[in-house]
């Protein structure tokens, strides 16, 4: 069953149809929340433009976005929590 489910993710990834994230990079911070990320290293002070998921409620805050996206799919053929997707059928041609 792993292998079947990995050879369908390899094949929507070759296609372009899906691609492996690691953070939630592209969920924007409002200008006025951004000093609230600020962080100090050695060559000066930043904030974060896009949401990192280090933040506390980063995952929280993407699994709101992925529910409002696929709301109409929810506990129908998938179920999303915090940065983890489960998608189910009745047949792998579901």
């Amino acid at each position: 069953m792993q292998e079947v489910v990995k050879k369908e993710v390899l094949k929507l990834m070759d296609a372009g149809l899906i691609s492996p994230i690691s953070d939630s990079s592209w969920i924007p911070i409002a200008p006025e929340d951004q000093e609230k990320t600020t962080f100090t290293c050695p060559y000066g002070t930043y904030a974060y433009r896009r949401m990192p998921f280090g933040l506390c409620n980063a995952p929280a805050t993407f699994q709101r976005c992925m529910v409002a996206i696929f709301q109409d799919m929810i506990e129908s053929s998938m179920e999303v929590f915090m940065d983890e997707f489960s998608v189910y059928g009745n047949s792998f041609d579901q």
